[in-house]
């Protein structure tokens, strides 16, 4: 059967309008005004067009979990004077109870990374004992070549009750909004909270990032 290229055309318009978003679609073959299209060529345009939306739903549908782990030792930090507010420990980075200084960390924006909001983790120990809230606050900006490098508002999340003596870990837990991340490079500062009631020394293990990655 051979149907007019302008209605080849509109029924194959109306085909990929919409599902094929963010997938990569070659149309195989193109009609013009008043050609006589042929139903093989078109029925090629359709089946090339379904694998498409298939294999972009079927990736959608497999979206998982990718976590990137840091050890607090890689985190670069402002160094107080004396040196003593942030400064490397046993076990990771020694933290006494002062918000004015920070740990930070920059990553090159992960290839797979879908979107969506990501979730960020501290995880930590008190070094002495205390019973009472400890915790942290973070300033994630992403950033694009040429960009200055400006302060941005803070992200809280709920502070961690530490009990039970010196050496136990714990994990406070950040979201981090999609709008704030879309530039090629992630950069998170981490501050301690001084509005928390724990003042002793807390040692930062390590930082962690989750987000939803496309396979």
């Amino acid at each position: 059967m051979n149907i007019p290229g302008k209605v080849a055309s509109t029924l194959l318009i109306f085909l990929i309008s919409g599902p094929v978003i963010g997938g990569n679609l070659a149309i195989p073959n193109t009609f013009s005004n008043g050609e006589i299209a042929d139903a093989d060529e078109i029925n090629k345009n359709f089946t090339d067009t379904q694998s498409a939306v298939n294999d972009n739903s079927a990736r959608i549908d497999n979206l998982t979990k990718r976590t990137l782990s840091f050890p607090a030792r890689v985190l670069a930090f402002t160094q107080s004077t004396p040196q003593t507010t942030v400064s490397i420990g046993d076990y990771g980075l020694d933290w006494e109870f002062d918000g004015k200084w920070s740990a930070r960390l920059m990553i090159k924006r992960p290839g797979d990374y879908h979107g969506g909001d990501i979730t960020f983790r501290v995880v930590f120990m008190p070094r002495q004992s205390g019973v009472g809230e400890a915790g942290f606050f973070i300033r994630p900006r992403s950033l694009k070549s040429g960009e200055s490098l400006n302060d941005v508002l803070g992200i809280e999340s709920t502070p961690v009750v530490v009990a039970g003596g010196a050496n136990r870990v714990y994990e406070q837990v950040f979201t981090i909004p999609e709008g704030r991340m879309g530039n090629a490079w992630w950069y998170i500062t981490v501050q301690r909270d001084e509005r928390t009631a724990y003042t002793g020394t807390i040692a930062v293990l390590g930082v962690a990032l989750e987000y939803e990655a496309m396979p």
